[in-house]
C-alpha cells in the first residue's frame, strides 16, 4: 500500500492500512507522537547523532515512519508496538519489508553503550553468541586469531554472550568482559548479553536466523557458539553450527575476498 505523505489526518491513515485496527492505530500515533516529543529541543547536530536520518525532521516526517511502521505490521509478524525500540527498527520501517541489512540494527556494547551496526558497513562480519562455560567456549582463542589475521582486510567478530543454553553465561557484563580479556585475549567487540531465541530474542537474531536457517530448515539456534557471517553488502552469507571452528571459516573470508 501507498502511503500519503500529503497532510491528511495521521489516524485516519493508519485507520485506512489493511490489517491495522483503530486500537493499533492509537499506539502507534502515540509512539510517534512521543518521539516528536523526545526530539523537541534538540539542536539538528544532536537530533543527526542520535540518527542519521533525523536532521530537520519534521513532524510529518517522522509520523511518516509510523506509516511506514505500520504496513509492516500489516505485512508480516506485527510485533507490540508497545515493546518496540524505535531506533533499532527505525530504519527496516523507512525501507520497507525486504530490505534490512546489518546496517538496520543496533545492540548495546559490554561497556553498555548503545551502538548502531551500521558501523561495520563494508566490512566482512561475523556475529557469534557465545558463553563462558562451555564446552566450545575454547573457541575464542581461533576467533582471535582470526580476527588478527583478518582485521585488516576488513573483518570484525562481533560477540554476543547469551545465557539460554544451559546457563552458561551467568555473570554481569563486567565479569564477562574480565573473563574474555584475561583468559583468550579478546580484542574483537563484545557486546551485552542478549536472548537469541524466543519472544524475547534479539532483533539482530530474529533477523539473522531468518536469512539463514540452520538444519533441517530450522531457524531457532541450537546452541553457544552458533556463527552468522555477514558480507561487505550487510547480508547474510553463511551460518555455522557450534562444532564449525574459526579455522574452518577461513575458507569462506579468502572466497568473500
Amino acid at each position: 500500500m501507498a502511503i500519503s505523505r500529503s497532510k491528511a489526518t495521521h489516524k485516519d491513515e493508519l485507520r485506512r492500512i489493511p490489517g491495522v485496527g483503530p486500537s493499533i492505530a492509537e499506539d502507534l500515533r502515540a509512539i510517534g507522537v512521543k518521539r516528536i516529543a523526545d526530539l523537541k529541543g534538540r539542536s539538528p547536530q544532536k537530533m543527526y547523532e542520535r540518527s542519521n536520518q533525523l536532521r530537520g525532521m519534521t513532524q510529518d516526517r517522522c509520523l511518516l515512519y509510523v506509516f511506514r511502521c505500520a504496513v509492516y505490521f500489516a505485512e508480516t509478524e506485527r510485533p507490540d508496538p508497545k515493546k518496540l525500540d524505535w531506533w533499532a527498527w527505525k530504519d527496516r520501517w523507512v525501507q520497507g519489508p525486504g530490505s534490512t541489512n546489518l546496517s538496520s540494527f543496533e545492540a548495546v556494547r559490554i561497556d553498555g553503550t548503545r551502538e548502531r551496526l551500521s558501523a561495520y558497513a563494508g566490512k566482512t562480519v561475523l556475529i557469534v553468541n557465545v558463553a563462558s562455560a562451555c564446552g566450545y567456549t575454547p573457541q575464542y582463542t581461533g576467533l582471535e586469531a582470526l580476527y588478527r589475521e583478518y582485521k585488516d582486510r576488513g573483518l570484525v567478530v562481533l560477540a554476543f554472550p547469551c545465557n539460554q543454553f544451559g546457563a552458561q553465561e551467568p555473570g554481569p557484563e563486567a565479569e564477562i568482559a574480565e573473563f574474555c580479556r584475561d583468559r583468550y585475549g579478546v580484542t574483537f567487540p563484545l557486546f551485552a548479553k542478549v536472548d537469541v531465541n524466543g519472544d524475547s530474542a534479539h532483533p539482530l537474531f530474529r533477523w539473522l536466523k531468518s536469512e539463514k536457517k540452520g538444519v533441517f530448515g530450522t531457524e531457532s539456534i541450537k546452541w553457544n557458539f552458533t556463527k552468522f557471517l555477514v558480507g561487505p553488502d550487510g547480508h547474510v552469507v553463511k551460518r555455522y553450527g557450534s562444532t564449525d571452528t574459526p579455522e574452518a571459516i577461513e575458507k569462506d573470508l579468502d572466497a568473500l575476498g
